[in-house]
This record gives C-alpha cells, structure tokens and sequence, in this order.
C-alpha cells in the first residue's frame, strides 16, 4: 500500500483542482515529472525575499553559537516515512540550543 500525506497544502490545491490529488500522488511516487512552478514576478519577489530571511536568521544563529540543523529535501519517490527516519537520525545526537 502506498503511502499518502495529506497537507493542508494539498487540501487548498484540491479545493481549486480535484484532480490535484491524482496528479500530486503520481509525481511523489516518481510516476510523474514534477510541473514547472508557474509564478508571477511578485510571488517570485516574496519567495526570494523568504529565502533570504530564512538564510540571514540561519546566519544569525550560528554567529551566536547556536546549533543548526538543516533538514535536507525528500529524494524523489522517497516516502514521508522513510524520510522523517532518515533527517530523525541526526536530531537525537545534535545538541539543539
């Protein structure tokens, strides 16, 4: 059996396709290229704009001495499983401050 999550993500892009999830299901399971993300120039600047936050308040941490894991991306048709027991790993030896 197949595993399948389901995001609040995958909910609100369901509610605008039905048909979403079929397609989502067959991408995660590697059947399916992922689609090219379609996004205006202002949603791009929002994104870059997380982006560069996200990496400033990383950056802020680690001068402070603080410790940061970063989660690395899912492989392609790798399961949610599989993947929360791979990045768990390193979390129950890291000292998080």
């Amino acid at each position: 059996m197949t595993e399948r999550l389901l995001t609040p993500s995958k909910i609100t892009a369901w509610l605008d396709c039905a048909h979403y999830l079929t397609l989502r299901d067959e991408v995660d399971r590697g059947v399916r290229p992922q689609p090219p993300v379609m996004v205006g120039e202002m949603a791009r600047m929002l994104i870059d704009k997380g982006l560069w936050h996200e990496q400033a308040v990383r950056d802020r941490y680690r001068a402070e001495g603080r410790t940061v894991l970063e989660v690395p991306e899912r492989a392609q048709g790798e399961s949610f499983t599989r993947g929360t027991a791979r990045v768990a790993r390193p979390c129950s030896t890291a000292s998080m401050t």
